[in-house]
């Protein structure tokens, strides 16, 4: 007797000469031919982020009687999407919205629209949905923001602030809500929505003449300290004010963008002004801003800000791009406008946590060179501290004279902290 084998084969591997693009998930490779084949191998498919196979894993390696390969057919079957859409009822419309107590408020103009109670999208009044159209003589031309802070409901309208509280749908045929409006301001509002913005339980919001807060149910200005600064462009040049928060250096910042007319430079400029507490501010960014907006998360503020073209996130990084400018006001120590001073010495204290551009420019002033203009002889003094750290210099020999003494740094420091600068002034004679 006589026995003969002729041997059999599998599939080991699979080499891809093209992967191709756009297979999804339910992409598959089926083997088919071969030689003399018993079974088929089975494969599975590897694919990245875009749809390109990637790798083939082999299952199982099949069994053949020769070793000619299989065919592998990659297929990608079509699947449909299914979905119900439900239309928003016909005539809603309007420029904000905000949900409160259970149910979303629109505002148009004079008219506040809001929804059946648990709806997002059930306005009928046979539901107890409604609106309500307001004849009330401060609201001038219309609401422009609807926010929900505080347990009530604010109307921000172009001239006034109002809000709603008690909110109840009584039961019956058609179900009927009602609530209670109030005017917490007839004189403070702002025809620009983006400066509205919440800070804590209260509302911050710039108009014409300033920025304020409201504080429960009162709007205060809080920005008397920018007074001169604030509103020294028309208009505001036409642009659309707008407000955003950061968190910088874990200090929660509010700040709107306005135009104004720089008190150092005299140019015209888009500045962020500032605050954190009771405490005002300015800076510049990298890139021209025309508006700003912030975004919270895990309690985190960012700001983001857009030239008309790109967004950018604000207060990330460290830049030598542009100047930072400290200036302080005209002193008329140590005695007063009746006598001349001379300013000799100039001291000063800086952290630096970055080596870049580290030099201090120190404008001597006086109330004829406020930080403007200088003439000969030169006031300008540069400080070059090196390396990181405190820095402690001076005293360095400055030369002023005038009824009152001041000063003004400038830096391109990239990250620095100005801890104190001090000049020394003393009687020079009497003005009178």
């Amino acid at each position: 007797m006589s026995t003969t084998d002729s041997g059999a084969f599998h599939v080991t591997s699979v080499t891809i000469s093209n992967g191709g693009s756009g297979y999804s998930a339910s992409a598959t490779a089926v083997c088919s031919g071969g030689g003399s084949p018993v079974a088929q191998a089975t494969l599975q498919l590897i694919l990245n982020g875009s749809g390109v196979i990637t790798g083939v894993t082999v299952a199982s390696g099949g069994l053949y009687g020769s070793n000619t390969p299989p065919t592998v057919t990659v297929s990608d079957p079509v699947v449909n999407a299914i979905a119900t859409a439900t239309l928003m009822p016909f005539g809603v419309q309007g420029t904000d919205i905000e949900t409160y107590q259970a149910s979303v408020w629109v505002i148009n103009g004079p008219t506040l629209f809001f929804t059946a109670p648990s709806s997002v999208s059930d306005f009928a009044t046979s539901d107890g949905g409604g609106n309500r159209v307001s004849n009330d003589s401060f609201l001038k031309v219309g609401y422009v923001r609807v926010i929900n802070t505080n347990g009530f409901l604010f109307l921000i309208a172009d001239s006034s602030i109002s809000y709603i509280s008690g909110v109840q749908t009584a039961a019956g045929s058609p179900p009927t809500t009602t609530f209670t409006q109030q005017n917490a301001d007839p004189e403070v509002g702002t025809p620009y929505p983006a400066s509205v913005i919440k800070v804590g339980q209260n509302l911050q919001l710039a108009n014409s003449f300033g920025i304020h807060e409201m504080n429960g149910a009162k709007a205060v200005k809080i920005s008397d300290d920018l007074d001169g600064v604030y509103g020294t462009v028309a208009n505001f040049g036409g642009m659309q004010l707008s407000s955003a928060q950061a968190t910088i250096f874990n200090k929660k910042c509010q700040m709107t963008l306005v135009q104004i007319v720089d008190p150092i430079s005299g140019a015209t400029v888009n500045k962020l002004l500032m605050r954190y507490g009771k405490k005002w501010f300015a800076s510049m960014q990298d890139v021209a801003l025309t508006f700003i907006a912030s975004q919270e998360i895990n309690s985190v503020f960012t700001a983001y800000g857009t030239d008309g073209t790109h967004i950018y996130p604000l207060f990330q990084q460290p830049s030598t791009a542009f100047s930072k400018v400290v200036q302080s006001k005209l002193w008329d120590t140590p005695v007063g406008i009746e006598t001349t001073k001379t300013t000799g010495r100039l001291w000063g204290m800086a952290r630096y946590y970055s080596a870049a551009s580290p030099n201090l420019v120190f404008n001597i002033d006086n109330e004829d060179n406020d930080g403007v203009t200088y003439s000969p002889p030169a006031q300008s003094y540069t400080i070059s501290p090196a390396g990181l750290g405190t820095k402690v210099f001076g005293p360095q020999a400055v030369g002023q004279k005038g009824a009152l003494t001041g000063m003004t740094m400038t830096t391109m420091a990239a990250d620095m902290s100005l801890n104190m600068a001090l000049i020394s002034s003393i009687a020079h004679d009497y003005r009178g």
